[in-house]
């Protein structure tokens, strides 16, 4: 080994020849263990006594590229989509990250079971809980193209791919994830059967003044007793420098109060808990809310259900969130009993006003349903942090506060983060962006991140803009339209980071007007273009690759 003074030496060379700018001075990982020794845990934006590497790059006059990334401990929770790209991307900036996930295998939602929750709203906090939303005939509402992330596109020849449609099913979705994770190695690094429980902040211990807190990370783990048959919960504590929170939020149904639902007397249920058509044969059955589940749904239920309503206070293209009239694609049921002819289209109808004990269910118009065997609840759901303990964010009217970009808690960015928040989107690449950021504002390696107060003037601000459009908050986190894409390219931005070609908005776009103009079939109709589109994901993945293998440094200084 090399003795102690000679790396001293090394050392000081190489930050001589840094501080000149010699044109041959490049920093390697390699390069600088000591530096990299150095430098471990010498950061966090917006904590005072602590320099991030961009600022000591200031001071030195030095470029971030040519600074050692700091190294930290990062807790991801879930390995959904957005649990395992982010795993991927602190791995990659050289954190040493660890995912809990509760299941026994990556997916998160897209993993499908026949189990269905002990009460079908969602209501009973004691209820038996099921994560996963899907039902036995989803298939994607985008395509594969533009479902794919950034450095593994969603080829149809992925490892263990099985079905090769434009619109796959879910259970193409998850074998896609866990080829990613295979891909990147990922498993190693991911807790399974384990349950975060409590997240909580603890100080910087004595002897680290002006130190950032810690996490400490409850975790249990269900394990059956041997011979007994018994499940036992073993639980765990770790202690951590920072906090992802990828958890998702289509697990938690949302549901509206309902004048008369206990005295109605057919069945009543969230969406979450919908699994096959055939459980409707000869059902008059209504839907309520017209988003992608809803209007999904409805149309799978045409032609086992006897008649399929679908109640809403308006209705969009549920992809692009543009009005559309509740006449177009809708039967009308007296029409059809007068002919005898079967219901080809759903039929539209008003929100829900109430519930009566004959059966029948009243619109907001005053029109009333007679005897409707089901209500199915297509209302969404709720974000839930029951592990987190208080005072970091809020959830209200099905918004998280505060967060900066749909990310950053302010007073404690960057060691804790949100991924994965934003509906109506492209989320695979939204969630990888959101994810390089965080771990590059973790490494040192983004932009600055502004002042809290900054921060949280910018929240603020963002709220304060929804309020004078007439946007209610609920949509706080629909990232729609135009927005969807400034916003990923912020993230790049301020990640320092490659920007993702404009061929995904194109594909978003032409995928949103196929919907439009085929509603009913657009999935089979399929986006035009598709060999172009996969040389896009193609080229963009090679770009991502090359950039990878030149050290990640950052573009744009």
């Amino acid at each position: 080994p090399m003795p102690t003074a000679l790396l001293m030496h090394s050392g000081i060379l190489y930050a001589v020849r840094c501080i000149l700018a010699l044109p041959n001075c490049r920093w390697s990982p390699r390069q600088t263990p000591l530096a990299r020794k150095v430098h471990t845990r010498k950061q966090d934006s917006g904590y005072p006594g602590r320099q991030t590497p961009l600022a000591r790059a200031r001071s030195t006059s030095l470029p971030a590229s040519l600074l050692p990334p700091m190294s930290l401990s990062v807790a991801v929770i879930g390995t959904g989509a957005g649990g395992l790209v982010t795993l991927r991307e602190l791995l990659k900036e050289g954190h040493q990250a660890t995912a809990f996930e509760q299941a026994e295998d990556v997916g998160g939602v897209w993993v499908y079971t026949e189990e269905t929750e002990t009460d079908p709203l969602g209501r009973d906090t004691g209820r038996r809980q099921v994560h996963s939303s899907m039902y036995a005939g989803l298939r994607t509402n985008l395509p594969r193209e533009v479902m794919g992330f950034g450095h593994y596109p969603f080829t149809t020849t992925f490892p263990g791919s099985a079905d090769p449609r434009q619109f796959p099913t879910h259970d193409e979705v998850r074998r896609y994830l866990a080829a990613y994770a295979a891909e990147f190695g990922l498993e190693p690094h991911i807790r399974f059967d384990s349950r975060v429980t409590q997240v909580r902040q603890e100080e910087a211990s004595t002897g680290e003044a002006g130190a950032p807190p810690r996490w400490r990370v409850s975790t249990a783990s269900s394990k059956s007793q041997a011979g007994a048959g018994v499940a036992k919960q073993e639980e765990r504590q770790e202690t951590f420098d920072a906090v992802v929170v990828c958890s998702g939020h289509f697990s938690q149904p949302k549901v509206p109060q309902l004048p008369g639902v206990e005295s109605f007397p057919g069945q009543l249920f969230h969406s979450h808990n919908y699994r096959h058509a055939s459980d409707f044969a000869g059902q008059r059955v209504v839907l309520l809310g017209a988003a992608a589940s809803g209007s999904d749904i409805a149309l799978e239920l045409l032609g086992t259900a006897k008649w399929v309503y679908l109640s809403a206070r308006s209705f969009s293209n549920p992809l692009t969130g543009e009005p559309q009239a509740a006449a177009v694609h809708s039967d009308d049921e007296a029409e059809h009993a007068s002919t005898g002819a079967a219901q080809r289209h759903v039929t539209k109808v008003s929100c829900i006003s109430a519930l009566h004990p004959d059966g029948s269910v009243e619109l907001a118009d005053g029109t009333l349903l007679p005897n409707i065997d089901t209500v199915l609840l297509c209302t969404g759901y709720s974000y839930t942090y029951p592990f987190l303990e208080p005072g970091h964010v809020t959830v209200d009217d099905v918004r998280v506060r505060p967060l900066y970009k749909h990310l950053f808690p302010p007073a404690d960015a960057p060691r804790l983060s949100f991924v994965g928040l934003c509906f109506k989107i492209a989320p695979f690449i939204q969630s990888e962006l959101q994810a390089r950021w965080i771990a590059r504002s973790l490494s040192g390696r983004a932009r600055a991140l502004p002042s809290v107060e900054e921060m949280e003037r910018d929240v603020q601000a963002f709220d304060a803009a929804l309020e004078a459009e007439g946007i209610p908050p609920r949509f706080t986190h629909r990232c729609q339209g135009e927005y969807q894409w400034k916003l990923n390219r912020s993230y790049s931005e301020a990640a320092q980071g490659p920007i993702v070609g404009s061929w995904r908005e194109e594909v978003f776009n032409a995928t949103g007007k196929l919907r439009t103009d085929f509603p009913e079939t657009y999935r089979n109709v399929g986006v035009g273009g598709g060999d172009k589109w996969a040389l896009a994901a193609a080229a963009e993945a090679q770009a991502l690759s090359e950039w990878e293998e030149g050290g990640r440094k950052p573009l744009g200084e």
